[in-house]
């Protein structure tokens, strides 16, 4: 337990840190705390909630978020269901079975009942439980994508680890349900997915558009092409890398290939081969 004084002499010390990046190292070299695992430790002692880092902006808050995410992975990388190993896992169960279409819908089954509403409140005590089977995938985050392709906001709010785990779980729940739905008919002509703001980006992105312009000039451009906010815009910048999943790379394949931009699609095709290799 930390003196009164030296409780004074921390708080002033981490009072005068700006970045967020400097906050987190605080809690981990001065206060021997993951701040990850603090949540639980914060509520019962008063004097660490004094330490909290609070967010000044929503750029701030996804900062935070990421952070959480980052450390997560880092201490347990197993808590996190990846979209791509869902898919490559699934496609090489499909492989050698002969009535495809069988197997797909039970699999579309397995998913749904998977994320069933549960009546208990219980489903996040442990945010390092490993997965369980009767585990439900459901929550806010699965509805927001199956339903209206809306990602977890990271820069609404900082998330408690454990609801952090639970919605992007969720969210990637969703996606496989929604890849699995578009294997039932994959000779028939479909729809073009409504692509997120990001995803649109990432389309610009392997057309080379405004790639000769600053990223505030570019957001600019990007604002007048997808009536997306401006500010939003630039900041995606700098996750265009990290948001590249099979699925939704499968979909801008998709699209290329639709509209005769074969050489696009080749670019996306590398990328998605990169991605199997990683796993």
């Amino acid at each position: 337990m930390k003196t009164q004084e030296e409780i004074t002499r921390l708080l002033a010390e981490f009072k005068a840190l700006n970045k967020i990046s400097d906050k987190f190292d605080f809690w981990q070299t001065k206060l021997n705390i993951e701040y990850y695992n603090s949540f639980e430790q914060i509520e019962s002692n008063n004097w660490l909630s004094s330490f909290v880092i609070v967010p000044k902006t929503a750029q701030e808050t996804e900062e935070i978020n990421n952070y959480l995410i980052d450390m997560i992975t880092e201490n347990k990388p197993n808590v996190f269901l990846n979209i791509d190993n869902l898919i490559n896992d699934f496609n090489y169960r499909l492989n050698p079975v002969a009535n495809k279409i069988k197997f797909v819908t039970e699999e579309i089954q397995r998913v749904k009942s998977k994320a069933e509403k549960s009546s208990s409140t219980n489903g996040i005590k442990n945010i390092f439980a490993p997965v369980q089977i009767k585990e439900s995938y459901y929550c806010q985050s699965y509805e927001n994508y199956l339903f209206y392709n809306k990602e977890v906001d990271l820069k609404e709010k900082v998330y408690h680890p454990s609801i952090l785990i639970k919605e992007l779980n969720g969210q990637t729940w969703a996606e496989y349900e929604l890849y699995l739905a578009g294997k039932l008919n994959p000779s028939k002509e479909q729809t073009i997915k409504e692509f997120t703001h990001i995803e649109q980006m990432l389309i610009f992105d392997y057309m080379g558009i405004g790639k000769d312009l600053n990223n505030t000039k570019r957001a600019l451009l990007f604002q007048a092409i997808t009536g997306k906010d401006k500010e939003t815009t630039r900041q995606h910048f700098s996750e265009l890398e990290k948001s590249k999943k099979r699925a939704n790379l499968e979909e801008i394949k998709s699209l290329f290939e639709k509209i005769g931009y074969k050489s696009y699609a080749k670019q996306v095709e590398k990328e998605i081969i990169k991605h199997q290799m990683k796993k």
